[in-house]
Order: C-alpha cells, then sequence, then structure tokens
C-alpha cells in the first residue's frame, strides 16, 4: 500500500519510491525468498542510480543489500562484487 501512495503520488521515478522498494525487498530477503529480494533491490538501484547517481550513499546501500542477499545464499564472489562496488 505504502508503495502504491509513494508511486501515485511521486511518481516511480522518485528516490522515495525506490526506498520503498528497497524496505520491502529486505523483508523479503529476511523471509529467504531471494529471488523476489533482488527484484526489488534491481528496480531500486535502477531508480536511484538515475535520480542521484551511482556516487550516491543511497546507491551504495542498495549494493550492500544485494550483496547481503548473495552472502546469504552462499553466493561469495558475488556478494564480494558487489560489496567492493558499494565502496567505489
Amino acid at each position: 500500500q505504502a508503495l502504491e501512495i509513494r508511486g501515485s503520488s511521486l511518481g516511480k521515478d522518485h528516490p522515495d519510491y525506490a526506498a520503498t522498494l528497497n524496505n520491502m525487498a529486505s523483508v523479503h530477503g529476511n523471509q529467504g525468498q531471494y529471488d523476489q529480494a533482488m527484484k526489488l533491490y534491481e528496480q531500486g538501484l535502477e531508480i536511484k542510480g538515475k535520480a542521484l547517481g551511482k556516487d550516491h550513499p543511497d546507491y551504495a546501500t542498495i549494493l550492500n543489500n544485494m550483496a547481503s542477499v548473495h552472502d546469504a545464499q552462499g553466493q561469495y564472489e558475488q556478494a564480494l562484487q558487489l560489496y567492493q562496488q558499494a565502496l567505489e
């Protein structure tokens, strides 16, 4: 419901919309629904990248969150790549 409200009031390209996607992804990740979490993180990452730039701390936060999903699944190489990207 929050996603619908933010999408209709702010637009689906707004950073706050991406923040809601990020929060939803976190819940899915905590529930072990990794594929759904990654889809939402990827959507949020694209929005944040376009709206704020790839050098913004919020962009790095989503990369870090995506790395955590890979880490939780034992996909350590993918996790390390994203953690490294978040630091750059």
